[in-house]
Parts: structure tokens; C-alpha cells; sequence
């Protein structure tokens, strides 16, 4: 028991007993969270991959091809996170354009409606008719009047 208590009293043991809590401690903070810097390509990520270069190319890629499009999309995936943590994209109209548009996709195509019924178009239709309605036209008869004989030959009564 002596000999506990003098290694305990030691401050290196102490150190080392304050690192392993600490250590512990974050651990069990932070067990279920994904850890920023690791890039996962599940199943999901690999079939899009795939599905994209199928769309271009019109056929499946070769094994050779998908690797070579897997180490392609996670270095642009490295590409892209540095770019965000250095700021790259603020500021950027063109960025900012981007993330509303899909924003608005995200936002809109989930958007559920039901289509309006026979008796709501014609009321909405009665109540905005005169945006719709076509003004009265007329024909027009024109005639051409390029010298005097012209002119009185137009304005001659029939006889």
C-alpha cells in the first residue's frame, strides 16, 4: 500500500493518470461523432459516381475507370473542404447564386400541392378576366395617295 501511495505522489504518474481521464473523457464525448477529416465513400456515393460517368459516356465504367473516378472524387472532395475553411466561397456571387438555387430546388420540389378543381380555376378566372380578355379589334381599309389625281379619284363620288 506504501508503495501505491509514493507512485501516486510521483508527478509524472500524475500526469499520466490526468492524460488517461482526459483522453477517456473525449473519447466517450465524442464517440459517435464523424470525424471531419476522414472521407467515406459508401455504396450510395460509389453508385453516383458511377451513375454520373454512365450518363456521359452512355456505359458502366471498368474497374480500371472506377478506381481512377473514386481518387478523383475524394481529391476534389479534399479540394472542396479546404477551399470552405480558407474562406474561398465567401463573398463569391457566383458560389452564393449556386447554393440559393439548390436551396430553392431542396426547397420547392418538396413542396406538395394539390391540383385546384374545376370551380376554383373558373372563379380565379372570373375574378382576373380582364387580364385575359382580348380588347376589340378592327379592320382598317387603306388606300394609297401618291399624286393629286390619286387624291381626287379617292374622294369622287361614284356616278
Amino acid at each position: 500500500m506504501k508503495e501505491i501511495r509514493a507512485a501516486l505522489s510521483q508527478p509524472l504518474i500524475q500526469f499520466l493518470f490526468l492524460g488517461a481521464v482526459i483522453f477517456a473523457v473525449d473519447r466517450g464525448v465524442n464517440a459517435g461523432k464523424e470525424d471531419p477529416r476522414s472521407i467515406l465513400i459508401d455504396d450510395a456515393k460509389y453508385a453516383a459516381i458511377a451513375g454520373i460517368f454512365q450518363d456521359n459516356q452512355g456505359r458502366a465504367p471498368s474497374e480500371q475507370e472506377m478506381a481512377a473516378l473514386t481518387i478523383q472524387w475524394a481529391q476534389n472532395e479534399v479540394l472542396y473542404r479546404e477551399g470552405r475553411l480558407m474562406g474561398l466561397g465567401e463573398g463569391d456571387e457566383m458560389i452564393r447564386q449556386r447554393l440559393i438555387l439548390k436551396l430553392r430546388n431542396v426547397l420547392f420540389n418538396r413542396v406538395v400541392t394539390e391540383a385546384p378543381t374545376e370551380e376554383v380555376l373558373r372563379a380565379w378566372f372570373e375574378d382576373n378576366r380582364a387580364k385575359y380578355d382580348r380588347p376589340e379589334t378592327f379592320d382598317i381599309e387603306q388606300f394609297q395617295v401618291g399624286d393629286s389625281n390619286a387624291k381626287e379619284e379617292a374622294f369622287e363620288s361614284p356616278t
